[in-house]
């Protein structure tokens, strides 16, 4: 057994579909779920708090922090948490 993040639903339309992030952690602490642009600049936390051990599912929309849609491209989700340090990645087409 050990921590781990997966993203469902790589392929999404800005505002009208939901990528799915699901974690497992096995020990409690402070999980970061952030959406980066290819260049690093931060689309939107989904989460960035301490967390119970446990698993849990975050849904992102394809929106921004100001709660736009965001524009067609490769976007990063950053997933650091206990025992976890992953990137995926999400396509937003529209």
């Amino acid at each position: 057994n050990k921590a781990d993040a997966i993203t469902y639903n790589n392929v999404i339309s800005a505002g009208a579909g939901t990528a799915i992030v699901k974690y497992d952690l096995l020990t409690g602490g402070q999980l970061a779920i952030k959406i980066y642009t290819s260049n690093g600049t931060l689309v939107k936390t989904l989460i960035d708090t301490i967390c119970p051990a446990g698993k849990g599912t975050l849904e992102w929309n394809g929106k921004n922090l100001s709660g736009q849609n965001i524009a067609s491209g490769i976007y990063y989700v950053k997933i650091k948490g206990p025992g976890i340090n992953k990137i995926d990645k999400i396509a937003v087409v529209n």
